[in-house]
């Protein structure tokens, strides 16, 4: 599997891992800060994918 490295700003890091807290504490789930960036990823890259913005190589 290809390893995609993130760069977060201070900010960013901080909405994410509050994000995760709340997860955890909703659904008693273990959600770490690498699943909540792996979705945002998943996710922009499925929209990028719909506007058809993603060349294929």
């Amino acid at each position: 599997m290809p390893t995609i490295t993130v760069r977060l700003s201070e900010d960013e890091k901080d909405r994410l891992d509050a994000a995760a807290r709340r997860a955890r504490l909703q659904t008693g789930d273990a959600v770490s800060l690498s699943d909540l960036v792996r979705e945002a990823l998943r996710c922009h890259l499925d929209r990028l994918d719909r506007e058809d913005h993603v060349d294929e190589p």
